[in-house]
Order: structure tokens, then C-alpha cells, then sequence
């Protein structure tokens, strides 16, 4: 019988984060049993999604799962683990997926590791990870100890996405939550980001670096994004430097991309910066050095102002 390997998934608007379904397939490509534990209000579009990945979908529903609440949810997991006994439980290295595994693995009394980049078995069985450290610079290599569940966060673009297969059975799992045991409760969430999808899970993103000049004319690179339907990315620089979030920043250090499109204004295009986007399909690079280390990576390249070619792009693009 396969060892399974545990994927707590992460979802909004029954759309579950990429970094889940790339572990059910990586789990899948190692020899495991992927099994995807989807929560929520009404998570039955998300365990859809998820099916094609898994060999098993468990589905929880429960208006205390409707956001993330640590008591609530750490208890779900906390009783798939027991019911399972995976060998591997993973999350996506996200504010909530870090948090939530770092306290199951508190709780389990397991061996954890966050942000990791690659997964292998070990010739016991047991799971072998691998996370940069260092800015990049470095790779850790962890080996787990102890007989239970490994737990870890992935990084999201780490892994390739599988072929979808015949999906996987959806079991319901019976939520179980007493709301008087909790001790905390959500009461309001504050969207930031304009509304627009995340680095890491947009098919488009637009990055800009200190070739803008000023944190001001990001405000070029929005209304662009806007247009496109893209996210919008930034350099180490730009983030170092105040100017944007550090969730906007693509590198080692900072977000792992793998867009269908990938557009760079001003960026320099270090190795720190290539390293968090090679995955890219097209890379397109605009940028008034033409000496610039970004265009040896580019399928197209512009040596131009970019703060000349955004508003022209943008008029093209229309409203």
C-alpha cells in the first residue's frame, strides 16, 4: 500500500493555489498517495479542482471554515493526520499555509520545513527536501528524523504541473467543530491589491525595477496590469528601497514565477531576479541599457526608456 502525503489546499473563490496542486502531482511523481484535505463554507468547486490531481479528495464544510481560523482549521488537520498517517503533509508557503503547519507540526510533534523548493524520497521512504537559503546563493538539503508525518510548506511555481487524470473520489469529512472551543473568530478582511490575482498565480505578470525612476510611476505599471489582466511584479531593489510590497517581489528571495508572459520594465535582471522566473513562458524585456544581463534571458527585447514606452502601450491597449 502507498504511503500517503497529506496536501492541506488552500483556495479562494473555489479556486485552489497553485502551489497545491503542484504538490499533489510532485506526491504523485514520487510514488505517493496524493490526498487533498479542501475546507471551507462550501468547498465542493475546490475539491472539483483538486480531484483530477488526488487519489482522494476529503471535503469539510462548516461556516467556522468559511476563512481561515487557527483553531478551527488546526483541528480538521490535526484529525486527517490521525485518520491518514501520511508520511508527508504539505501546505503552500503562504501567510495561512505557514502558519497552519507550523502549528500542526507544534501540535504533531513532527519535524518541519518551510519554503522548500524540491522533494525527493530517501531510500527509507522518508522525504527529502531542499530550500534555498542565503538570498538564493545556497541550497539546504533536509533530511527528516523520526518515524511520523514530515511536515512542509512548498513554494509555490516549485514543482510542474501533471497531466489531469480521471479524478480522484470526493469523501465528505465531517467538519466536527465545536464553535465554543474557539478562540478567536474573523470578523472582517480587508482586500489589498486592488483586486488583482497574485504573482505567483497570475498567467501575465508585469514587473517593474529601478529603471522607473520613482515609486510613483508604478501607478503606469498598474493601470498596464489593469489592461492585461496581469499581476504586478518588482525587483529586490524596488522592494529594498520601499517602494513596493514585499509580496510583489519576484527572486529568490521573494516570489518563484512561472507566467505565460512575463514583461520587465527597468529591470537589470540579476541572477537573484532570474532565478525567481525562469520558469517564464515569454520573457519580454524593456530597458534603456543595452547592455542590461535581463535581454540574455529575453525571447524580445527593447533597449528604450521605459518610462516611454508604458504610456504608449497603455494608450494601445485601450480602456
Amino acid at each position: 500500500m502507498m504511503s500517503a502525503a497529506l496536501v492541506l489546499v488552500e483556495h479562494a473563490s473555489g479556486v485552489p493555489r497553485r502551489a497545491c496542486l503542484e504538490t499533489l502531482c510532485k506526491a504523485r511523481d514520487l510514488g505517493l498517495s496524493p490526498v487533498a484535505l479542501v475546507c471551507g463554507a462550501d468547498p465542493a468547486a475546490a475539491a472539483v479542482a483538486c480531484a483530477p490531481f488526488a487519489d482522494r479528495v476529503l471535503a469539510a464544510a462548516s461556516d467556522d471554515l468559511e476563512r481561515y481560523n487557527a483553531d478551527a482549521h488546526l483541528a480538521l488537520a490535526a484529525r486527517a493526520v490521525a485518520e491518514l498517517s501520511p508520511v508527508l503533509v504539505a501546505g503552500p508557503s503562504t501567510i495561512t499555509g505557514r502558519d497552519l503547519v507550523a502549528r500542526l507540526s507544534a501540535r504533531l510533534g513532527g519535524p518541519y520545513a518551510a519554503e522548500i523548493i524540491d522533494l525527493a524520497l530517501g531510500a527509507d521512504g522518508r522525504p527529502l527536501a531542499v530550500r534555498a537559503v542565503h538570498g538564493g546563493k545556497a541550497l539546504a538539503r533536509i533530511a527528516f528524523e523520526g518515524s511520523g508525518p514530515c511536515f512542509v510548506t512548498v513554494r509555490s511555481n516549485a514543482f510542474p504541473m501533471s497531466e489531469p487524470r480521471a479524478p480522484g473520489p470526493i469523501e465528505s469529512l465531517e467538519a466536527g467543530i465545536d464553535p465554543s472551543s474557539l478562540r478567536m473568530r474573523v470578523t472582517n478582511v480587508e482586500e489589498t491589491g486592488g483586486g488583482r490575482v497574485g504573482v505567483t498565480e497570475a498567467d501575465i505578470v508585469v514587473a517593474g525595477g529601478r529603471g522607473l525612476g520613482d515609486p510613483g510611476n508604478f501607478a503606469l505599471l498598474e493601470r498596464l496590469a489593469d489592461r492585461l489582466g496581469a499581476a504586478v511584479g518588482a525587483s529586490r531593489a524596488v522592494v529594498d528601497a520601499g517602494w513596493r510590497d514585499a509580496s510583489d517581489q519576484v527572486g529568490k528571495s521573494g516570489n518563484t514565477v512561472a507566467p505565460g508572459l512575463y514583461v520587465a520594465f527597468g529591470v537589470s535582471g540579476s541572477a537573484h531576479h532570474v532565478m525567481g522566473m525562469d520558469g517564464s513562458g515569454v520573457v519580454v524585456v524593456i530597458n534603456k541599457d543595452p547592455n542590461a544581463l535581463f535581454f540574455q534571458y529575453a525571447d524580445h527585447g527593447l533597449a528604450a526608456d521605459a518610462l516611454e514606452i508604458l504610456p504608449a502601450l497603455i494608450e494601445a491597449l485601450g480602456e
